[in-house]
């Protein structure tokens, strides 16, 4: 009897199971059938760059309702360099979904489950997923075998997993610089590259031809990319190693040649998974250097503070200014030795010019036309000459990753000059440098993110399950200014910001006008690990949060790497521009 009923129950729990899969399929068909678009016919197609939502939907096999798994889309445009992470939602089922605005088609970093699953997605287009993880139970990354596709986008992340290239023993990289010259490594490089398009012309029979172009495209910027980051990773290297002969080595004058090959017009490009990466060390590579320090120098910074500017130029007088500007140019100078008396004062003298300045809009931009107008000045100095190298010393004509790069200075350059001064370089940037229509759209919206209506100071943390989260984190603090550090124990430059910080976190301690609050993930910080760091600086208001809730700060505030901060007012608002402790201290936000 009891043996019958084992069998009863086992045979009720496979029809049951059957049940919620057909169930499942049925809740995928009728998701992926909403596509608002199409897949693009190839990738010269006039909508390849358009903003639009790509959809992901699908359900994971025997999933353990228990596990309490999320997963994540580390969207990023590369275009603006705007990270837009995303959280995958899990439900108990074992159902997943999750929506994501697009700029192009491209793969996506993405994680699911506690897995890897990087994604082929374009813009408008819903991608579903069946995962049998069964398949392969201890592999980091999910396999072909695991995974079966539907929608527009289908036959393109098939044939993504289809290929499998060959990539670069990362984990011999550093004795690779020490031991190679530039004339010895390239060839490594291109023997990579040429035996992943042997891979792929052994595939090309079986795949369309707009896979084929995509597939083609991958291997080239992974092999750009190593070419440019094994220069300017040589620089670091030498310095440590200032007698290996390898690093003392020049790079041969056709070492570059490789950039000629590629196709920095053609869309198919940015399709790759590594064009951000590829992008960066081609802006920064060592033939700009020169360039990339004149544009971010420390001369570009304003001669006065714009405090300073108040009291010796216009002659306006606040009480105890003048000794202000004195802790002011402590804090500059990295000189934080303030009393904590001098600190009390430094910020409620703060909080004075902060409302002085919003009342007062023609003095800043008096103020910035004085002495902020060389910085604007610099940046299309240096767009110039950086076209000048990249035409005579590298060979390239102007192109589209040329229009990128600049488009990609625009954040940064926003934060530093006034509206009317952001026009001017807007209206000549679109006159002189961008071509296509798309990035030209893409610069407006920066524009208006940079100027925004009301007060842009502000983030709007919104209603969602992760904002109520936060506040309730720093309720507790509300009347102080609060610094959130998001980090994790693996992460070194988290680590180094913590031990940076811990005599002004002792400074600090039990004041009544800055709180330091660290949030972490229980992956990112297993317990041992979490638990003697949080005991050795110190660490007092330190949350360790579940990964869903993790994943859900990272969309919440927009933010893919870490270390990542944000600054809290005394209101409890928190404040838009991502600051340092340092400059959260000196109150450095309101000279800008």
């Amino acid at each position: 009897m009891k043996k019958a009923l084992t069998l009863l129950t086992l045979l009720t729990l496979a029809i049951s199971l059957f049940a919620q899969e057909a169930d499942h399929d049925a809740w995928l068909k009728s998701e992926v059938a909403k596509s608002k678009r199409q897949a693009l016919p190839d990738f010269d197609s006039p909508d390849f760059f358009r903003r639009d939502t790509a959809r992901l939907v699908g359900y994971i096999k025997g999933y353990d309702t228990e596990s309490q798994e999320a997963g994540l889309i580390y969207a990023y445009n590369c275009l603006t360099r705007e990270n837009n992470p995303v959280v995958i939602t899990i439900h108990p089922d074992g159902r997943f979904e999750a929506n994501v605005m697009m700029q192009y088609p491209t793969v996506q970093n993405t994680t699911c489950a506690d897995r890897i699953l990087n994604v082929y997605l374009e813009p408008g287009c819903t991608l579903g997923i069946v995962i049998d993880p069964d398949a392969n139970p201890e592999s980091r990354y999910y396999q072909n075998s695991e995974l079966t596709f539907y929608g527009p986008v289908a036959e393109m992340n098939t044939a993504l997993f289809s290929v499998g290239y060959e990539e670069y023993n990362w984990e011999e990289y550093e004795n690779a610089l020490k031991t190679y010259t530039p004339a010895q490594f390239a060839p490594i490089a291109d023997a990579l590259l040429e035996k992943n398009m042997a891979k792929l012309a052994a595939k090309k029979d079986q795949l369309s031809p707009k896979a084929y172009d995509f597939l083609s495209n991958d291997p080239v910027v992974a092999h750009a990319y190593l070419l440019l980051d094994f220069i300017n990773s040589r620089f670091y290297q030498r310095e440590q190693n200032p007698d290996n002969e390898a690093l003392k080595a020049d790079v041969p004058d056709n070492y570059y040649d490789f950039l000629t090959r590629l196709p920095l017009d053609k869309q198919v490009f940015f399709t790759s998974m590594d064009i951000g990466s590829f992008i960066n060390r081609f802006e920064y590579n060592t033939k700009f250097s020169d360039l990339f320090h004149l544009i971010h120098s420390a001369d570009a910074r304003p001669e006065k503070t714009f405090f300073q500017f108040l009291i010796e130029d216009e002659g306006i007088e606040f009480k105890g200014g003048e000794t202000w500007v004195e802790m002011q140019q402590k804090l500059i100078d990295g000189k934080l030795e303030l009393t904590e008396e001098e600190r009390k004062v430094f910020m409620k003298q703060g909080e004075e010019i902060r409302e002085f300045s919003k009342a007062n809009s023609a003095l800043i931009n008096k103020y910035k036309s004085i002495y902020m107008s060389n910085i604007e000045n610099k940046t299309l100095k240096a767009w110039r000459l950086k076209d000048s190298a990249m035409i005579d010393d590298l060979k390239l004509q102007p192109n589209f990753i040329s229009q990128t790069i600049k488009l990609r200075e625009l954040d940064r350059l926003f934060k530093e000059i006034n509206k009317d001064e952001a026009t001017e370089i807007l209206t000549m940037l679109n006159a002189t440098y961008l071509k296509h229509p798309f990035l030209r759209s893409e610069a407006q919206r920066i524009f208006a993110q940079g100027y925004p209506e009301g007060d842009g100071m502000i983030f709007e943390l919104g209603d969602t399950p992760a904002a109520d989260l936060f506040r309730e984190m720093i309720a507790p603090f509300k009347g102080k200014y609060i610094y959130v550090d998001f980090w994790d124990t693996y992460c070194a430059p988290c680590i180094a910001g913590i031990m940076d910080m811990k005599d002004a976190r002792e400074q600090y301690k039990d004041s009544e006008d800055i709180v330091f609050v660290y949030i972490t993930s229980t992956s990112g910080s297993p317990t041992s690990r979490y638990d003697k760091i949080v005991k050795e600086q110190g660490l007092e208001h330190s949350y360790r949060l579940s990964d869903i809730d993790f994943f859900r700060m990272r969309e919440l505030f927009g933010f893919n790497g870490i270390p990542h901060y944000r600054a809290v007012n005394r209101e409890g608002v928190v404040m838009k521009p991502n600051i340092s402790a340092w400059a959260l201290l000196g109150d450095e936000k309101n000279k800008k």
